[in-house]
């Protein structure tokens, strides 16, 4: 489980230390009046890790 709040080089460097052999998440979430878009936040850290050699 991951905090949703992390950046994507955040989440991109627990998928590099964690090895995971799948990601889930949703599109996006509330968090009072501002939208944070989880999917978006998840894509960009599986780019990132995969440079890394992480494969998922």
């Amino acid at each position: 489980v991951v905090f949703a709040g992390f950046s994507a080089e955040s989440l991109a460097q627990r998928i590099i230390d964690c090895k995971p052999k799948v990601v889930i998440t949703c599109n996006a979430v509330r968090r009072g009046p501002k939208t944070i878009y989880l999917k978006d936040i998840v894509d960009s850290a599986l780019a990132e890790s995969t440079k890394s050699g992480a494969s998922i």
